[in-house]
């Protein structure tokens, strides 16, 4: 038998054995951590999202000024007219819509020429590309009439603008340029790999597939889909609209048709047209990037008044009046109009151009899109 001192060492020691046991967690004290847990999660995913979304915000305005830059330094050229490149094809202005044509400046993927092919759908984003880095990257051989029918539009292609010296005697080395090339005038690493071709996109998802009847090429490697675009830090085309100078309209205008400032037109291979009520108009399809690529919902920036009546009064084209502002208060038109101005209408950067990038939603023309023109 245990004394009485052994009694007690042994129940002091079971007692502190016994005082050592933690409980394991309940299971309502359980869902009550993860549901904290969740409700943290619920807080704190949001806000990271919006921080991703501001630095890229912040990133794509960057190159917005390095491709600013890379204009202004085409613009100093003397030898490229001393002007800004232009955004859409002189093919055929008269038409309506005007004509997007322009040659082809790359080779089919088998390397053979494609002497003399015309690519339809050809957007100032595209143009924005080739006036700053030239289509094959070895910088721009401009927009010059080769042939002298008074077009640079019949002479972009890889037997004229881009024709490469195959080292024949008396033609320069092999591999170089036959036509005069300046710049590349946007060499920065971001800038660069920024640039992808419209098929990239397709393949991405980030565009749609146009549909068979718009005439496009068959395969994402050729035709119209090696168009290339500068692409913003969620992967949508950079779009680039430049002025008219000269011209008094904000847009060309029907009463009567008259030059514009600036012509919506000139990316409507990228974001098409959409009617008032932002469904998208037959016939005037584009791309349609970002979440503006819905079957039913195209971009604000789409909407225009190029189709209003002959008839329409002055007050029906002034996107100050209060009759325009009734109809078309998500215009174009609206989205370029410099507040600031009293007086006649007058776009945002009246004698230079525009440069706009989507933004987080995807779509052009909302208060999200990343510009070169500032808040609205």
């Amino acid at each position: 038998m245990l004394n009485m001192r052994e009694q007690t060492l042994v129940k002091q020691v079971g007692g502190e054995r016994c005082s050592g046991f933690r409980r394991g967690f309940t299971l309502i004290e359980l869902l009550v951590v993860v549901g904290i847990i969740g409700l943290l999660l619920a807080i704190l995913v949001p806000s990271l999202s919006g921080v991703r979304d501001r630095a890229k915000a912040v990133a794509t305005q960057s190159q917005i000024a390095g491709l600013t830059t890379g204009l202004e330094s085409y613009k100093t050229e003397s030898s490229l007219g001393g002007s800004y490149p232009p955004s859409k094809s002189d093919d055929d202005p008269t038409l309506d819509p005007p004509s997007d044509q322009i040659a082809d400046p790359l080779p089919l993927p088998s390397g053979l020429p494609n002497s003399g092919a015309i690519l339809h759908h050809t957007a100032g984003a595209s143009l924005l590309v080739y006036a700053l880095n030239g289509a094959d990257g070895l910088g721009t051989p401009g927009f010059v009439d080769i042939n002298g029918d008074d077009k640079w539009s019949d002479d972009f292609g890889v037997d004229d603008a881009y024709a490469i010296s195959e080292g024949n005697p008396g033609d320069l080395p092999a591999g170089e340029p036959m036509v005069t090339r300046y710049g590349p005038f946007a060499e920065s690493d971001p800038l660069l790999k920024s640039i992808k071709s419209v098929g990239e996109l397709v393949g991405k998802g980030i565009i749609r597939e146009p549909p068979s009847s718009l005439g496009w090429g068959d395969t994402l490697d050729g035709g119209d889909y090696k168009h290339k675009v500068f692409t913003d830090q969620w992967g949508y085309p950079i779009l680039y609209y430049r002025a008219r100078r000269g011209a008094r309209a904000i847009i060309p205008t029907t009463n009567p048709k008259m030059p514009g400032i600036y012509d919506p037109y000139d990316n409507l291979a990228i974001i098409g047209k959409t009617a008032q009520n932002g469904s998208v108009i037959a016939n005037f399809e584009g791309l349609y990037p970002g979440k503006g690529g819905a079957a039913a919902m195209g971009h604000p920036l789409a909407y225009f008044t190029s189709d209003l009546e002959p008839a329409a009064s002055p007050a029906q084209l002034d996107p100050a009046s209060d009759s325009f502002l009734a109809k078309y208060a998500n215009s174009f038109e609206q989205y370029i109009l410099d507040k600031s101005v009293t007086g006649r209408p007058t776009p945002l950067n009246k004698n230079s151009f525009l440069l706009i990038s989507a933004g987080t939603d995807g779509f052009y023309g909302t208060a999200d899109d990343v510009t070169n023109f500032g808040n609205r």
